[in-house]
């Protein structure tokens, strides 16, 4: 009974407490700038200062907190500063790039220019190596064998193969390309390859059996080199026209069945309706290739060819 009675004391001293205090304790007076002239009254909270402790202030009605922020007049022009390279803003935050690191941030993948604002270049070393050792029959030559005196149809068939292609891709790109063709792009592709050729029977590495069984071999070739121009923009989707002339690899058809290569030529390409619509262009000059690794030696060669591809994307009928 004791115990209720000291419970029912103690609410109805709280109850009293409360009516009698006034409305606009524990409240703040802010905004008082606004244009009705009146401020509006808010539960003061104690918010601490960014890397300082929080202070114990005993604030009376009307006064500011002085650790928090003031709020904003109504007509406060926007506080922002214009920074010419946006791409170097992150070094300001301690992120620095390197240049062996392809993962994050580097010039050499045309993360951000490597002269004046829009000027990108992107780097590419790639190495593609085989070695096969394999086995498949071999017929033995009417006119020489590396094992006479068998009467065998087909000769020793162990054979080995390596191949190491080095490809260096170096792209200098004019323009803000995430999403819309490159002002300007000049593509150097050379490729040095290097094969060597282990067989067991004569005639198969060169036609004069007196060359033997082995052959040693190395070229140098082109896969691009060519100057892209972006002519114009035709929507505000960014569908363009552009022109291209060099060596280019060029596909006459969605999947490149009909004619698919790397020739010396000049294309003029784009695309209309929001990329549902693309066509090619092209007059190109036969090339010579390396007989190993299929790259451009030469853009010399007499051969002649001209190309039309208009493509419909995501249509049933054209």
């Amino acid at each position: 009974m004791n115990s209720f009675s000291s419970i029912a004391a103690t609410a109805l001293v709280g109850l009293i407490v409360a009516f009698a205090a006034p409305a606009e304790a524990g409240k703040e007076l802010i905004n008082q700038g606004a244009a009705e002239g009146e401020g509006i009254l808010a539960p003061v909270t104690y918010r601490a200062i960014p890397g300082q402790d929080a202070q114990n202030l005993e604030l009376l009605p009307g006064e500011i907190d002085p650790s928090a922020v003031p709020p904003p007049a109504p007509n406060l022009p926007r506080e922002f500063i214009p920074i010419p390279d946006r791409w170097r803003l992150i070094e300001s935050v301690g992120v620095h790039e390197d240049l062996w690191d392809p993962y994050n941030q580097n010039t050499l993948k045309g993360d951000r220019p490597i002269f004046g604002n829009d000027w990108f270049i992107n780097f590419t070393a790639i190495s593609d190596m085989i070695l096969e050792p394999r086995r498949v029959p071999i017929g033995i030559s009417p006119q020489a064998t590396s094992s006479p005196g068998q009467l065998d149809v087909f000769g020793d068939g162990d054979q080995y193969l390596f191949a190491e292609n080095m490809i260096i891709n170096v792209a200098l790109i004019k323009g803000d390309t995430a999403f819309k063709a490159p002002d300007i792009e000049i593509r150097f592709t050379p490729v040095l390859n290097i094969n060597y050729f282990d067989v067991n029977e004569v005639r198969v590495v060169d036609a004069d059996p007196r060359d033997g069984t082995t052959r040693t071999d190395w070229w140098i070739g082109l896969q691009d080199a060519f100057l892209d121009y972006h002519i114009r923009n035709v929507s505000d989707r960014y569908d363009f026209e552009s022109i291209r002339v060099g060596i280019q690899p060029f596909s006459s058809d969605f999947r490149g069945f009909l004619f698919q290569d790397q020739q010396f030529g000049v294309r003029l390409f784009g695309n209309r309706d929001n990329n549902i619509f693309q066509y090619n262009l092209l007059g190109s000059g036969g090339s010579r290739k390396t007989p190993t690794a299929g790259s451009t030696t030469s853009p010399c060669a007499p051969a002649t060819t001209m190309s039309s591809s208009p493509i419909s994307m995501s249509r049933i009928f054209p």
